[in-house]
């Protein structure tokens, strides 16, 4: 469980702070790069 935790958190932290400092629209690029990634899992 701890394990989940910890990827899931790797992989939320980085687009909430890019969600803070950057605009919506560098978002959506983010989220395709973070799908790809969690898919691999």
């Amino acid at each position: 469980f701890a394990r989940v935790v910890l990827t899931r958190s790797i992989a939320i932290i980085p687009t909430l702070l890019v969600a803070v400092f950057q605009d919506v629209e560098h978002l959506t690029g983010m989220n395709d790069f973070l799908n790809v990634l969690q898919s691999l899992q």
